[in-house]
């Protein structure tokens, strides 16, 4: 028996980004643990999943006055909205002054178990940058809040940061039955799938660039490739794949909430991104959906990909690198077999009860 059968999550957008999906799967596993929750988000100029934390929650408030700039009123509308109604346990996916606002009140209101979760590195900063992050990690420690890291990459960035302090690892996850479609390939050409928020912390500049290379050859078979999300460098991404004379080849799906059935159409999974990726929760769908990937060799993706065992790393940056791994597998799919067994490794390393577990013992609800 819980000894908080009570959970509120706060998300920062109801964006198809990586953090939101993890908390949208948590809370849905925690939900059929019987664990009720509530979920408030902070940026009120997206609402494009609110059905689907409504149906998983039972109740999304979107706080329309969280973006206001100054904290005292900020403070004041999160200690209006925390009196209302307290749960014992407060789990906060992102991390910042907002964040340290909501665990005061939280506090105030007889939280009991408070977790802020860094889903991304903290950003590359000058030295007042730092000053600042390390005060927010250490009020965090002051207050008791429990830090939890998506990654082991983040957890040592964190942690160099702010001297002293130690932040739990807990990946994000899936739930296996998402992702158990059939794989459907066409028969008349191969597809390469990125599924990515279009992010300076991505790299679809060098994925494009790759693609441009691959396309002039006459041993690769016809493929296409699918380019899934939204962002502020899409623009700047159909003007590059556009100059490249790509128009015939890539395809811009734009933001989806079909993925699994998307990526069982894909032979291959690229992920191009950088040293600023926290996680990749994309190549964890890879992985559910029995794709191969190809993924830049940075440290969250060698993590998550367990260096080079569940996937192929190529050095970043480098499209002539890409392109060829994106031959290869092309040209010489990777075979059942393998897939097969690291599709089973993967859904035991990110499955989403398990993830949730981990949860439930480090902040001593069980």
């Amino acid at each position: 028996m819980a000894k908080y059968n009570s959970i509120l999550h706060v998300i920062c957008s109801l964006d198809l980004g990586g953090t939101e999906l993890n908390a949208l799967r948590m809370i849905r596993n925690l939900a059929d643990k019987k664990y009720k929750n509530r979920v408030f988000v902070l940026n009120p100029n997206s609402r494009m999943m609110i059905e689907e934390f409504n149906n998983a929650s039972g109740r999304c408030v979107v706080l329309s006055d969280a973006s206001n700039k100054n904290i005292f009123l900020k403070f004041k509308l999160f200690n209006e909205i925390l009196s209302s109604r307290s749960e014992g346990v407060v789990i906060i996916h992102l991390i910042g002054k907002d964040q340290i606002l909501l665990s005061i009140a939280a506090l105030i209101h007889g939280a009991k178990a408070i977790a802020a979760v860094a889903g991304n590195p903290p950003p590359r900063l000058g030295v007042k940058g730092r000053w600042k992050w390390r005060a927010i990690i250490y009020v965090n420690a002051a207050l008791g809040v429990k830090l939890i890291s998506a990654s082991a990459y983040i957890k040592a960035l964190i942690e160099s940061v702010a001297p002293g302090i130690r932040t739990d690892v807990i990946p994000n996850g899936l739930d296996k039955g998402e992702f158990c479609l059939t794989r459907d390939l066409f028969t008349t050409q191969k597809v390469i799938a990125m599924v990515a928020r279009f992010d300076p912390i991505k790299d679809h500049r060098t994925l494009l660039l790759a693609i441009s290379e691959l396309s002039k050859l006459k041993s690769i078979p016809p493929f296409k490739l699918w380019l899934i999300g939204s962002g502020v460098t899409l623009e700047a991404s159909r003007i590059l794949s556009t100059s490249l004379g790509l128009e015939g080849v890539v395809e811009f799906l734009g933001a989806r909430s079909d993925i699994p059935y998307l990526l069982s159409r894909a032979n291959v999974f690229a992920f191009s991104t950088t040293e600023n990726e926290g996680f990749g929760i994309a190549l964890i769908e890879a992985l559910f959906a029995g794709v191969p990937i190809i993924a830049s060799d940075v440290p969250a993706c060698r993590e998550v990909l367990n260096d080079g065992e569940l996937g192929v790393l190529i050095p970043p940056n480098n499209q002539q690198e890409l392109a060829a791994a994106l031959a290869s597998e092309l040209t010489n799919p990777t075979s059942q077999n393998k897939i097969d067994s690291i599709r089973e490794r993967s859904s035991h390393l990110y499955d989403i009860s398990k993830i949730t577990e981990r949860y439930e013992e480090i902040l001593g609800i069980l």
